[in-house]
C-alpha cells in the first residue's frame, strides 16, 4: 500500500521534530564512513538528509532518495551538495542509471512490507557496484517498544512498522550478499532502541 501521503503529513506537521531526526550522526555510521574512500553513494529513505549531508561534507558524491516529497523539499533547503530525488526505492533500477560503491539504508528496511523485501533486496544488489558496500540498520523485534511483534502500528507516522529478527535478516540478505557483520546495537532519540546493524558486500565480488 502506498502510504506516502501519511509521511508527507508527518513531515509537514513535525518537520525536524520527527523522532528519527536525531541531529547527531551515530558512531556506527561515522566508523563505517571513515573506513571508506569518498565514492558514489546512494542513501535509501534519506528523510531529512542528515546522513547524506554528513557524507557530502566528506566529499562523497551522494544521491539521496525518499518517496516523501515533503521530506525531499525540506532536505534540499538545508543540505547542500547532495542530489536529492523523490522516488520509491522499488524504482531505483528504472530511474537511476549508475551503480554505487556505497549504499545504505538507515531505518528504511523496517518500514517495508515483508512482501516487498525480496524485490527491494534484488534491486539494491543490481544497483551496487561489484566491490561496493551495503549497510542496513533496522529495528529489532526484541526491543521493548515492539514486545516481540513483527508488525507494529506507529501512531507517530500513522504507518506500520515491521521490526526484524536475526532470521529475517539472514533469510533476506544471505542469498544476495556476503554478510560481513551482523551486530545488535542500541541507538535512538527518546531512548536507545535495539537495532540490527548489517554490513554486506556482493555475493560474487569482483
Amino acid at each position: 500500500m502506498d502510504n506516502r501521503n501519511n509521511w508527507d503529513k508527518t513531515y509537514i506537521s513535525k518537520g525536524y521534530q520527527v523522532p528519527w531526526f536525531l541531529g547527531n550522526i551515530p558512531s556506527f555510521f561515522q566508523e563505517i564512513a571513515s573506513s571508506l574512500k569518498p565514492c558514489k553513494t546512494l542513501d535509501l529513505g534519506c528523510g531529512l538528509g542528515q546522513y547524506a549531508g554528513y557524507l557530502a561534507k566528506r566529499n562523497f558524491k551522494v544521491t539521496a532518495i525518499d518517496f516523501s516529497q515533503k521530506a525531499i523539499d525540506t532536505a534540499k533547503e538545508k543540505v547542500p551538495n547532495v542530489n536529492f530525488k523523490c522516488m520509491n526505492v522499488l524504482d531505483i533500477n528504472k530511474l537511476l542509471k549508475t551503480k554505487f560503491d556505497f549504499i545504505y539504508d538507515i531505518s528504511l528496511f523496517h518500514h517495508l512490507d515483508p512482501k516487498t523485501k525480496e524485490a527491494y533486496t534484488q534491486r539494491v544488489k543490481n544497483q551496487l557496484s561489484p566491490k561496493g558496500v551495503y549497510v542496513v540498520c533496522a529495528f529489532n523485534t526484541e526491543d521493548k517498544y515492539f514486545q516481540g511483534k513483527k508488525e507494529f502500528f506507529s501512531s507517530v507516522s500513522d504507518t506500520t512498522l515491521y521490526p526484524v529478527t536475526l532470521k529475517i535478516i539472514v533469510d533476506t540478505f544471505d542469498k544476495h550478499f556476503n554478510i560481513t557483520k551482523i551486530e545488535q546495537i542500541t541507538w535512538g532519540k527518546e531512548y536507545d532502541k535495539k537495532r540490527w546493524l548489517v554490513v554486506m558486500k556482493h555475493k560474487n565480488k569482483a
